[in-house]
This record gives C-alpha cells, sequence and structure tokens, in this order.
C-alpha cells in the first residue's frame, strides 16, 4: 500500500472523516471542516510513517538468531537432545551465513554449501579424543543437516515471515545426486 490519503464528507451538517489502512479503518465527526481537515491530515501522516518504518523482517533476523529462535521452539516443544544438538550444529556447518540477514540467504549460498560440506571428512566411531575413522559425508548426513535448516525457515514462516526455503530446494538437489 503506498499512501494513505483519508476522504471527507459532509453529513447531516456535520464533517465526516473515514481512513482506511493496513491497521484497520478510522472514522470521526467534526463540526468544523478545518478540524476534520487537520485530523485526517495527522492521520495520513501517522499512517504513512509506520509504512515507511515497516522494514521486512527478514531484514532484520540474522540465521544466527533464526537458529536460536528454532532452539528456543524445540525446547519448549521438549524434542529430543539429539534433535536439538543437530540444530545447534547447523552453526557449525553454516558458520560463514551466520551474520546473513535471512533474506539475503540464496540457494545458490545453499548449494555451494552443500557442494563444501560434501568435500569435508566426517569422524565415524569412536571417543572425542581418540579412535573412529574419517570418511566423506553421505548424501543422507548432508540432506538430514539441510533438513534440519529447512525447519529453521518452516519456524519463521510459522511465525508470519514469509522465506521461500532455499534448504528444502538443496534437499530436492542432493536427492539427484549418486
Amino acid at each position: 500500500m503506498d499512501k494513505v490519503k483519508g476522504r471527507i464528507k459532509l453529513k447531516n451538517g456535520r464533517y465526516h472523516v473515514s481512513l482506511n489502512n493496513l491497521f484497520g479503518s478510522s472514522f470521526a465527526d467534526f463540526a468544523r471542516e478545518e478540524d476534520a481537515k487537520l485530523w485526517c491530515a495527522y492521520k495520513e501522516d501517522l499512517s504513512n510513517q509506520i509504512i515507511a518504518f515497516d522494514a521486512p523482517i527478514g531484514n532484520l533476523i540474522t540465521l544466527d538468531s533464526a537458529i536460536e529462535m528454532k532452539i528456543a521452539e524445540a525446547l519448549e516443544c521438549e524434542l529430543d537432545h539429539r534433535t536439538i544438538n543437530s540444530i545447534e550444529n547447523l552453526k557449525i556447518h553454516f558458520a560463514e551465513l551466520l551474520d546473513k540477514n535471512m533474506n539475503e540467504i540464496t540457494y545458490e549460498n545453499l548449494l555451494n554449501i552443500a557442494n563444501n560440506l560434501m568435500k569435508i571428512e566426517v569422524k565415524h566411531g569412536g571417543s572425542k579424543n581418540s579412535g573412529g575413522t574419517f570418511k566423506l559425508p553421505s548424501k543422507d548426513t548432508l540432506m538430514n543437516r539441510f533438513k534440519y535448516l529447512a525447519t529453521v525457515y518452516g519456524c519463521l514462516n510459522k511465525r508470519g515471515m514469509s522465506l521461500t526455503n532455499h534448504p528444502l530446494n538443496v534437499v530436492n538437489y542432493l536427492k539427484t545426486r549418486v
């Protein structure tokens, strides 16, 4: 919606002002035309300032804070600790994007990360300090990382933010890889 404009009509000897905007409708009656014009101008200006200030939420939330929101939601829902750990590990796997606003993260950014993650060996078995073997991650491991990232996008979409869920597109891409 661009500029908000009010209407003034003479009704039954009084000046009736009506104003429609994103927040609803405002109506008022005045005995004097000057008062009606002043009130209308004030409400138009206020509405237009609010609209101009309203930045898309995707420009305000970084991937890091989105992951934190998803972790808080997971704790509130009392999800399994392994699920919560997997969400927390997104900060490791997608570290280069943590400071980016959600609207700035593209499919290409995520595809580059997927291609890089395919080349980094992961540890299987053993303890934290010893044992185990290193090998390239399986396609399923990569898909799971992007599925968890997709749940972060889903969390934001549930809260009214309209984002294209690029991680799901990467999962579809990974499905086609051998």
